[in-house]
């Protein structure tokens, strides 16, 4: 039941970075020069090939201008 929670978790706040990325006209190269997250970790995890680690995840939200949070 927690797996599948965290991975229900884990895709929504992928979902939710993706979309402000594109809201904000961001390309995935220029998020990665805002956040120091390499362009190929940021492709993956949008493509979902990878999981971010939270460090990660946040500082692509720090990048985008927001916050994670778990509601």
């Amino acid at each position: 039941m927690y797996e599948d929670w965290l991975t229900i978790m884990k895709h929504r706040v992928i979902e939710e970075l993706e979309m402000e990325r594109k809201s904000q006209h961001i390309s995935i190269r220029k998020l990665a020069e805002m956040s120091g997250v390499m362009y190929t970790n940021i492709n993956s995890i949008e493509k979902g090939l990878t999981s971010p680690s939270l460090n990660t995840a946040e500082k692509i939200a720090n990048a985008l201008g927001k916050k994670i949070t778990l509601e």
